[in-house]
């Protein structure tokens, strides 16, 4: 009886350890990758010139696109709840921000009205890029 419960605690142990170990096993798919550990890049090799080339290119285009959005001014309404209506609307390249005073000689302000004079205002900025 001793001996019948000291086997069957062996197998239940070797199938443990088993169906621990087989969750570190080897994909099929012929990589050789278990999912354990880190694949080697080492033998993937970049040369230096295209690497150098690329970066270039990357840069460039990022300085066009960051001269493209600093060239063209947005309006928005941006009330500042100072109870004062000609400077609630700012206005960016991107880059700047502009809060202009609008509309100085009117004494009421709405917001279309305000927004009519910032549409204006855009337009003589992006005139003057």
């Amino acid at each position: 009886m001793l001996l019948r419960r000291l086997v069957a605690g062996a197998a239940l142990a070797a199938g443990l350890a088993l169906s621990v170990s087989g969750c570190a096993g080897y994909a099929d798919d012929g990589s050789g990758y278990s999912g354990n550990e880190a694949p080697s890049y080492d033998d993937v090799e970049v040369p230096e010139s295209d690497y150098d080339a690329l970066i270039e290119e990357q840069d460039a285009l990022a300085e066009e696109q960051i001269a493209e959005a600093a060239s063209q001014w947005r309006c928005t309404y941006a009330p500042s709840y100072d109870n004062d209506w000609h400077n609630d609307v700012a206005c960016t390249n991107g880059i700047d921000v502009e809060v202009p005073y609008l509309r100085e000689w009117d004494t009421f302000i709405t917001e279309d009205e305000i927004m009519e004079s910032a549409r204006e205002y855009e337009d003589q900025l992006n005139a003057g890029r």
